[in-house]
Parts: C-alpha cells; sequence; structure tokens
C-alpha cells in the first residue's frame, strides 16, 4: 500500500512538471490558465458576497419546496462560478466549484444549513482560494487521464495511472498557490479586503497552475 503511494506520489509529480512545462512553452495550451483565472475571479467576487449580509446565492433557499436548499444553493454556486464553457477545462472548472460548494455545505461547514447560513471567515475564504486553484489542476489531470488524451502527455500516458494521481497532483498545486491571508497580513497600512488581496494574487496563482 506504502509502494503504491510513492509511485503515485511520483506520477503526480512527472504529471505537473509536465505539465507546467507545457504552459511554459505555450501559456495558452489546454485553455487552462484562461479558465483559471476567469473561474477564480467569479470565485473570488461569490465567496467574497458570502462574507457579506444578505447573499444572493443564499436568497429564497427557504422558499423552496421542491429541492433540498443545499442541493440547490449547490447548483447555484456551480453555475455562477463555472460559467457555460464546455470544453474540458471547463468541465475540470466545474468539478472544481463542485469540490468548493460541497466544502462550504459539510457538516460543521459556514452553510451547513444553507438557510440558516454562518459567516464565512478569512480562514475559510483563503482555503477554499487556494483549494479551488489545486482541484482545478488535478480534475484537469483526471479528465486527460480517463478520457486517454495521449496527444497531451504521451510519455506518461502509457503509465495508466490510478485516480489517486489527481489528488496528489491538487496537493502538489495547493502547497506552492499564494495565500491570500498570508498576503494580507504582510501588509502595513490598514488590513485591506481579502478579495482585493485575493484579485491581486490571480496573475501570480495562474502561473502556478
Amino acid at each position: 500500500m506504502e509502494d503504491d503511494r510513492r509511485v503515485a506520489q511520483e506520477l503526480a509529480e512527472r504529471f505537473r512538471r509536465a505539465l507546467r512545462e507545457a504552459l511554459l512553452e505555450d501559456p495558452e495550451r489546454y485553455g487552462l490558465r484562461e479558465a483559471a483565472l476567469a473561474g477564480g475571479a467569479r470565485l473570488i467576487s461569490i465567496l467574497d458576497e458570502l462574507r457579506q449580509p444578505d447573499p444572493t446565492a443564499l436568497r429564497h433557499l427557504a422558499d423552496q419546496t421542491s429541492v433540498d436548499p443545499t442541493d440547490e444553493f449547490v447548483r447555484r454556486f456551480v453555475d455562477d462560478v463555472s460559467g457555460d464553457g464546455r470544453l474540458i477545462v471547463d468541465a475540470a472548472v466545474r468539478r472544481a466549484t463542485r469540490h468548493v460548494a460541497e466544502c462550504l455545505t459539510t457538516t460543521g461547514g459556514p452553510l451547513a444549513d444553507p438557510t440558516h447560513p454562518q459567516r464565512v471567515s478569512g480562514e475559510v475564504f483563503c482555503a477554499l482560494y487556494q483549494l479551488f486553484f489545486g482541484e482545478l489542476v488535478g480534475e484537469f489531470v483526471h479528465i486527460l487521464i480517463a478520457e486517454n488524451i495521449k496527444l497531451t502527455l504521451p510519455a506518461l500516458m502509457l503509465l495508466d495511472p490510478t485516480d489517486i494521481v489527481a489528488g496528489f497532483v491538487a496537493d502538489q498545486v495547493v502547497k506552492v498557490l499564494p495565500d491570500p491571508c498570508a498576503a494580507a497580513a504582510t501588509r502595513s497600512h490598514e488590513p485591506p479586503r481579502l478579495a482585493d488581496v485575493a484579485r491581486d494574487l490571480l496573475g501570480p496563482v495562474s502561473k502556478c497552475v
């Protein structure tokens, strides 16, 4: 079991390195960075709104009779962050967004009961910000593997890795991502809004994917 994890981690590092080299060669390849910037900007806006009173995403959930309020919130959140693209990378954005929504609504999460929400803290905001980008790259790799897209990373596709590789890729990305909370703490003047700091970091973040 430990050997399997070690092999999966090594494969994840090779996937991560190959993908990074491909994007350094052509930043527009796969549309991954463009999707990360667009999805990230929408995510920041919605998470920031969830830190304010009466956010749009939570309105009228208690009035729902034909659908569970949590399911309706997740649907709204995923639709609003993901957009309506139909490319492979858009599917990865959608899956990453769903992971974020599930973290918000999990037991103990701020929106475990979205009809009686708790405020999204700065710590949660920053954790979900990083989670989104890590999961985006991990899900993108997962789709490449599942669809057997050999033209992308031919040498690695022959290894036939399992789903766990994508999870390790996501973990590796999160480790190198800038943290809005840490960045905000270094600013000596009046504490900035986290959303503004997160937006400022989108450029550096996109280069980490």
